[in-house]
């Protein structure tokens, strides 16, 4: 990511097509851009790490964070969001 320049943001849910999900996960990891999930599928930290592994390709990094806080900043309701 250039220095200085804005950071993307995808929004997405583990309730998404796995394939979309996967695509999305590569897609945005390539991008130098972040994954943002709201946080753990019925409060399990277990089941979203299982659904996580997944869809994400296991040869590489993928950017993923877990933050509530920017799905009420950017109002996000549905998702992919970008």
């Amino acid at each position: 990511r250039p220095k200085g320049a804005p950071l993307f943001l995808a929004f997405a849910s583990l309730s998404m097509p796995e394939e979309a999900l996967a695509t999305m996960i590569a897609d945005t990891t390539r991008a130098g851009g972040v994954i943002v999930f709201r946080g753990f599928s019925a409060g399990n930290p277990q089941a979203f790490m299982a659904g996580i592994r997944s869809v994400v390709d296991q040869s590489g990094a993928s950017n993923i964070a877990i933050d509530p806080r920017l799905f009420r900043s950017f109002a996000v309701d549905r998702v992919p969001t970008y």
